[in-house]
């Protein structure tokens, strides 16, 4: 079972910059009332098999909040392999939209033979962390292979350079500024750099720019008394931070690199931004799950944090391939009592959100709305389930 659900989206273009935009979703956001009367350790083992999407980023923070609700100490090469989990998951999930999404949507034919690559090369990475699948359970103590796991670090960036940049991945960071930017786009040799020119040449860069604000790292633990209190799932529904809507993306991690906040400068945050972060996302996972593997200890700002709450309370947040994952959870006398999952899409596809103010900018480029609509909501989460419909 999957239940996840879609987003419907409506576009009414009214002329004179008058677009309207609203998002309704079949998203089951009461599911985790069937957690409660449940053992804490069945939970953790269930929920990742809810969840088609982000399953890894998933069975992590259940684990992670049940722990610190119950004291359960982690060791640090479970941090470890958490971490290379999560990160691994998001490299899976980009690449397989950079080649199979931004084929489609720059009008070329996706590559079968890339695609299973990354398969493969996913696996093996996966498999290199954690042989034995423990890593999620409730005070799991993997053993880390880490030459094991560098190699197969290897072969992700390899992966990474062949069907994503189309240059050394070194090449590909030191290029701080547009100008550098539009060379290496210009070659159009994978689909990225195909969609990327594409988008340049038709004059589509500021695509969705509209005013956001970035929802802020370890959020979780202000929220956490009203994600366990009587009205988690209104707010869940559509959930604001100090009063207002907030975003949790690639582009909200990935801002504060020069190539990323320069392109916001020229072009507000729009669509060529956000793809833009998410290239530059890819190009960074293998550094950044090399350094974690050469301390051997956690990288305490990403992907993941956790805190003890009050008496057998705590809560996680993950940072997935969509963006923030909250899990809190309550547990009395050995049951859970109350559980709350605070997804990205909540964030992201607030009916008064960024999503919305983005759709609501695409009417006047003269193109088909409904190819931009859908082109603008991939680059914001690629792994939604939706459905655009103009009227």
């Amino acid at each position: 079972m999957r239940p996840e659900g879609r987003l419907m989206i409506d576009i009414c273009p009214g002329g004179e910059n008058r677009t309207l935009a609203t998002i309704s979703s079949s998203r089951p956001l009461g599911l985790t009332r069937t957690f409660q009367g449940q053992r804490p350790e069945e939970v953790v083992q269930m929920l990742p098999l809810l969840f088609s999407v982000c399953g890894m980023a998933q069975g992590v923070a259940a684990a992670e909040a049940v722990e610190r609700a119950l004291d359960v100490e982690v060791a640090a090469p479970t941090r470890v392999a958490r971490q290379l989990l999560v990160l691994a998951e998001t490299a899976r999930e980009h690449l397989i939209c950079a080649v199979r999404d931004w084929s489609r949507a720059s009008g070329l034919t996706p590559d079968g033979a890339a695609i299973l690559r990354i398969m493969q090369v996913s696996e093996r990475v996966r498999t290199a962390i954690d042989p034995q699948r423990s890593a999620k359970s409730i005070g799991a103590v993997p053993c880390l292979d880490r030459e094991k796991i560098a190699a197969a670090i290897e072969a992700l960036a390899e992966t990474i350079e062949r069907v994503v940049l189309g240059e050394p991945i070194a090449d590909f960071l030191s290029r701080a500024t547009a100008a550098d930017f539009r060379k290496w786009h210009q070659t159009k040799t994978t689909p990225a750099q195909a969609l990327i020119e594409m988008i340049s040449v038709r004059g589509w860069e500021k695509l969705g720019n509209a005013k956001t604000r970035h929802l802020p790292w370890t959020c979780g633990v202000r929220l956490s008394s009203v994600l366990l209190g009587d009205n988690s799932r209104n707010f869940i529904a559509t959930p604001t931070w100090e009063g207002e809507p907030a975003e949790t993306t690639v582009l909200s991690r990935q801002l504060g690199q020069a190539v990323v906040g320069e392109h916001a400068r020229l072009f507000g945050t729009g669509l060529l931004t956000r793809l833009i972060a998410r290239i530059v996302e890819i190009a960074r996972l293998p550094a950044g799950m090399r350094k974690i593997v050469a301390s051997e200890q956690p990288d305490g700002g990403w992907p993941i944090a956790s805190s003890k709450l009050g008496d057998n309370e705590g809560i996680a947040e993950v940072d997935a391939a969509r963006g923030r994952l909250v899990h809190a959870v309550s547990i009395e006398a050995g049951i859970v009592r109350r559980y709350a999952i605070l997804a990205p899409t909540e964030w992201n596809f607030h009916p008064a959100g960024t999503a919305a103010r983005g759709l609501q900018q695409i009417e006047d480029v003269g193109a088909d709305v409904l190819v931009l609509a859908n082109l603008f909501i991939s680059a914001l989460d690629p792994c939604v389930g939706f459905e655009v419909r103009v009227h």
